[in-house]
């Protein structure tokens, strides 16, 4: 028997409202290469931090966290492990009726002209993609900055609803609280 493949997570947040439409799960990936100056993740960008999961462990658990309508794959950049995280999504889509945003830093042209990160983006409802850029900075419906495109490959969500996600939310547990969203607003 083969041993289950694994994707290196930076960190799962159950319950968001900030990175998709309704309540998602969002699970960032971990490593990137692209490294965007001003990125809002840059903790995860070194392909050595953050901890590998199974992907049939991390398919658990994402079905077992109740009234989620999603799962958004961010990083970090997902395509940069597009084995693992296109095995995520195939079996979500076939044992979930969750709806699936995908955000990548690649530009969309270059998403679809490499057959493997084009065959892990089909698999998403809506894919935010481009790298941000600080100068660009946009911070509404999903966008970092104004470069980055959104392309909804599904009939499952309107540009309307993109709209709507608020720029950032601020989740509390027991040990932090998680600033997340396109919005690096400063709290202080």
């Amino acid at each position: 028997m083969l041993a289950a493949l694994s994707l290196r997570i930076h960190a799962l947040l159950e319950r968001s409202y900030a990175n998709g439409p309704g309540c998602r799960a969002v699970v960032w990936t971990q490593g990137c290469s692209i490294r965007c100056p001003g990125c809002f993740n840059p903790e995860a960008q070194a392909p050595d931090g953050g901890r590998d999961i199974t992907v049939p462990d991390l398919l658990r658990r994402v079905r077992s966290i109740p009234g989620i309508e999603g799962v958004t794959i961010s990083g970090g950049e997902p395509l940069e492990q597009h084995e693992a995280v296109g095995v995520l999504l195939h079996d979500l889509r076939r044992t979930t009726r969750l709806s699936i945003v995908l955000f990548s830093g690649y530009p969309w042209e270059h998403i679809v002209r490499e057959p493997a990160y084009a065959a892990v983006t089909s698999l998403a409802d809506v894919v935010i993609a481009g790298p941000f850029r600080r100068r660009q900075r946009l911070e509404h419906a999903l966008l970092g900055s104004a470069n980055q495109t959104i392309h909804l490959l599904t009939r499952r969500y309107a540009l309307a609803d993109l709209e709507a996600v608020p720029e950032m939310e601020v989740v509390l547990d027991e040990q932090r609280a998680i600033l997340t969203g396109v919005s690096d607003a400063n709290l202080t």
